[in-house]
C-alpha cells in the first residue's frame, strides 16, 4: 500500500469539495423549477400526498386519485412528513422544499458511508474519492434524497473482519435491526392495503404491487432487458468509464478488494434480477441500489492507487476522467430537463380556475399521473386506460359524492371531444355539446353548463397558451338577475356601501382585482339599482374596461356609464353620463374616477347602467365597477 501523504489528502479534500459544489450547483438552478420532467409521474404523486400533509399530519394519507375515501397510502410518509414540514417551516414552496429535504437525506448519509468505508481499511483519500462518485453519479445527483444506507449497512456487517465477541455482539444487533425493519415493514403493508381496500378504485394497486413487479422467466432472458438494463448503468449511474473499469479489475487486478466488488456486483444485480419488471418499467428504482455499483468502481479505483505499478498522478487523471465522464453522462440524459425547466401544464391552471379548492374533477386519458391534482390543487377521479371496467368503478365512487362537487370532466387523448363519452361519465348533468375549452389536438375540459356563463365572463379576461373557448352558442334573452335578498349573500358585492338592491346582467356576476382592489365585473349591459340612503348627497366608484378588451387583437368599441336618479313619485332623470373608448382615447384606460354629486334632497333609487358603445356591440366590453359608496 502506498504511504498517505498530507498532500493526498488535500488533494481529496480537493476533488471532494469540487464534487459537492457541482452537485449543490445542479440542485440551486434548479429548485424552484416544477416537477414536471424526469419521473414527473412519481414525482407529482409523492407531491401530491405532501401537499394535504401540509395541513394534517397522519399516517393515513390522503392522495385523492381515485374518489372517496380519499386515503390510498403506499410507502411510509417518512419522506412526505418531512417534506410538509420543511415546507411549514420554511415557508417554501412544496416543489422547492421537497427538493431539499431529498438532497438533505442524501448528503446525511455521506458521514456514515465515510465510516463505514473505514471498516475496509480504506485509506481516507480513496474514501473522499468514493464520496465524490456518489456526488457526481447522474442518477444520483437528479433525485437525491432517497434513504438508501440502511439496506448498504445491513449488507456490510457480514464482511466485517473478525473481532472476537465484539464482532458477536455487532452482528447479534445487526440483525435484531434487520428483523425489526423488516416487521416494520410486513406491518405497514398489510395496514396500508386494509387502508386502500376500503377504496373501490384503488383494487388495482393491489395487484400492482404483487406478481407484476416480478416479471417472468422471459424478461430475464431477453436481449431488450439488458440492453435498456445497461443503458441505465451507463448513462445514469456509473458511467461507460466506470463500467470499462470494472471490467479492466476482473481482468487484471483482482486484489484485496476483489471480494467487496464482488459482492457489491452481486447484490447491485440482485434488485433487477428479482423485481426484473419494477426495474424495466420505473428505471429511478435502480436509484436505491445504484450505492453497490458505484462501491464496486470506487473499490476499483482505490486498488488502482495502491497499485505500485501505477503512479499516483496516472491513478488521479483516471478518477478526473471518471468523474467527468460521469459529468457528460448526466449532460446527455437529464441535464436537458434541468435546462428547460418545463412550465406547470396550462391545462392545471385552467382546471383551477374553473373550480374551487373543495371541488372534484374528472380525468381520463393520463392514467393515475397525479400532476394535473397537484398543480391545480383539486382532488380528482382519475379513470385509467379500462375503459369500461372503470367506467362501472366510477359509478361507485360518484354514488359517494355530492355531485354539485364536480367541477370538470377532463378528457385527453382521441375521446378529447367524445360526447358519448362524457355523458357515460356523468349521466343526468348537461355539459354541453363539446368541451368548453380546448386545445383543438387532444385535450378538453368539459364544465358544467350551468357554471360556464359566470366562467365565461371571468376566463375570457386571460390567455391561457394554446387553449380556446368553445363559440357562445346563445345568451339567455333574460340575461341573470339578483334580487336584494340574493345580493346580500353574494360575496362579488362585499364593496358596495350600500349594496344594490338589484342587479341585472346578461352573464352572472363575478369579481377581478384591479390596482389590488376588488371590482365587479360588469360586462355591458350591466344594470344596478341603489337605495339613496337618508341624507346622502354623492356618489363615489371606480369603473374602467380591462386592458385584454382592447389588446392582442381584442376590439371594444367602448362602453357608456348612466347613472340616473329615480325619484319615488317622479320620471327617471339621468345625471351622469361617459362615454369609454380606450382603444382610441389614452386618457380612457386604466381606472376612471367617479364622483357624482345627487339632487338635493334626493331619495327613491339611484341606477347605474354600463352599456354597449356606440355600434352596440357588446363584444369584448369587459367593464368593471367597484368601490361605490353613496353617502
Amino acid at each position: 500500500m502506498k504511504p498517505l501523504s498530507v498532500d493526498s489528502y488535500r488533494v481529496g479534500l480537493l476533488v471532494l469539495g469540487a464534487a459537492l459544489l457541482v452537485n449543490v450547483h445542479f440542485l440551486t438552478i434548479n429548485l424552484d423549477g416544477t416537477l414536471v420532467g424526469v419521473h414527473s409521474f412519481r414525482q407529482a404523486q409523492t407531491a401530491l400526498s405532501t401537499y394535504y400533509l401540509q395541513g394534517n399530519l397522519s399516517l393515513d394519507y390522503i392522495t385523492p386519485l381515485f374518489g372517496p375515501p380519499w386515503q390510498i397510502p403506499l410507502e411510509f410518509p417518512l419522506f412526505q412528513i418531512c417534506a410538509a414540514l420543511c415546507a411549514n417551516w420554511t415557508g417554501l414552496e412544496l416543489d422547492a422544499a421537497g427538493r431539499l429535504t431529498s438532497w438533505l437525506f442524501f448528503i446525511s448519509a455521506l458521514p456514515a458511508v465515510h465510516l463505514l468505508l473505514a471498516e475496509f481499511r480504506l485509506p481516507r483519500e480513496s474514501r473522499l474519492y468514493f464520496q465524490a462518485l456518489l456526488l457526481l453519479s447522474p442518477m444520483v445527483k437528479i433525485t437525491s434524497g432517497v434513504v438508501f444506507l440502511f439496506a448498504a449497512g445491513l449488507w456490510t456487517f457480514a464482511l466485517l473482519p473478525p473481532a472476537g465477541g465484539a464482532r458477536m455482539r455487532f452482528l447479534a444487533w445487526a440483525a435484531l435491526a434487520a428483523l425489526v425493519s423488516l416487521g416494520a415493514g410486513l406491518a405497514w403493508t398489510v395496514h396500508a392495503k386494509a387502508v386502500r381496500d376500503l377504496n373501490p378504485a384503488a383494487q388495482f394497486l393491489n395487484a400492482a404491487f404483487g406478481f407484476w413487479t416480478f416479471g417472468d422467466l422471459a424478461q430475464r432472458f431477453s436481449w431488450t432487458f439488458w440492453f435498456r438494463t445497461f443503458r441505465v448503468w451507463a448513462d445514469s449511474i456509473a458511467g461507460e468509464s466506470g463500467l470499462l473499469l470494472l471490467a479492466v479489475y476482473f481482468v487484471w487486478l483482482r486484489g484485496r478488494f476483489f471480494r467487496p466488488v464482488l459482492g457489491c456486483l452481486v447484490v447491485f444485480l440482485s434488485g433487477q434480477l428479482i423485481f426484473s419488471n419494477l426495474y424495466w418499467v420505473h428505471s429511478y428504482y435502480f436509484y436505491a441500489n445504484s450505492l453497490f455499483l458505484l462501491a464496486a468502481v470506487g473499490f476499483c479505483l482505490a486498488e488502482i492507487f495502491e497499485h505500485p505499478a501505477v503512479p499516483r498522478w496516472g491513478a488521479r487523471l483516471l478518477l478526473v476522467a471518471v468523474l467527468g465522464l460521469q459529468l457528460s453522462a448526466y449532460e446527455r440524459t437529464y441535464h436537458a430537463f434541468v435546462r428547460d425547466r418545463p412550465p406547470i401544464p396550462p391545462v392545471a391552471e385552467l382546471v383551477a380556475a374553473v373550480s374551487q379548492p373543495d371541488e372534484i374533477v374528472i380525468v381520463f386519458g393520463q392514467d393515475w399521473d397525479a400532476t394535473l391534482p397537484y398543480y391545480s390543487g383539486r382532488k380528482a377521479l382519475m379513470l385509467r386506460s379500462n375503459r369500461e371496467e372503470d367506467l362501472a368503478v366510477l359509478r361507485q365512487s360518484l354514488a359517494r359524492v355530492d355531485r354539485n362537487q364536480i367541477a370538470a370532466v377532463v378528457l385527453m387523448g382521441g375521446q378529447w371531444r367524445d360526447t358519448d363519452f362524457v355523458r357515460q361519465v356523468l349521466p343526468g348533468i348537461p355539459l354541453g355539446p363539446q368541451p368548453f375549452l380546448f386545445d383543438g389536438i387532444g385535450i378538453g375540459i368539459w364544465v358544467p353548463e350551468v357554471r360556464q356563463p359566470a366562467l365565461r365572463a371571468v376566463l375570457q379576461l386571460h390567455r391561457y397558451a394554446g387553449f380556446k373557448m368553445s363559440p357562445l352558442n346563445h345568451i339567455p334573452a333574460e340575461g341573470v338577475t339578483l334580487l336584494a335578498r340574493q345580493i346580500q349573500r353574494r360575496e362579488e358585492f362585499d364593496q358596495f356601501n350600500p349594496r344594490p338592491v338589484r342587479a341585472f346582467a346578461r352573464h352572472d356576476f363575478t369579481y377581478v382585482e384591479i390596482d389590488q382592489q376588488r371590482m365587479l365585473l360588469a360586462h355591458s349591459p350591466t344594470e344596478l339599482t341603489f337605495m339613496i340612503p337618508p341624507g346622502a348627497n354623492r356618489m363615489t366608484a371606480v369603473f374602467g374596461l380591462l386592458d385584454n378588451s382592447y389588446t392582442g387583437g381584442n376590439n371594444t368599441d367602448g362602453i357608456e356609464l348612466v347613472v340616473s336618479h329615480r325619484p319615488p313619485l317622479g320620471a327617471e332623470q339621468t345625471i351622469y353620463s361617459r362615454q369609454l373608448d380606450p382603444r382610441s382615447r389614452k386618457t380612457d384606460r386604466g381606472p376612471q374616477s367617479l364622483d357624482v354629486p345627487l339632487p338635493a334632497g334626493a331619495t327613491g333609487e339611484l341606477i347605474v347602467r354600463l352599456l354597449p358603445g356606440p355600434n352596440l356591440d357588446f363584444s369584448f366590453d369587459w367593464s368593471y365597477f367597484g368601490q361605490a359608496v353613496i353617502r
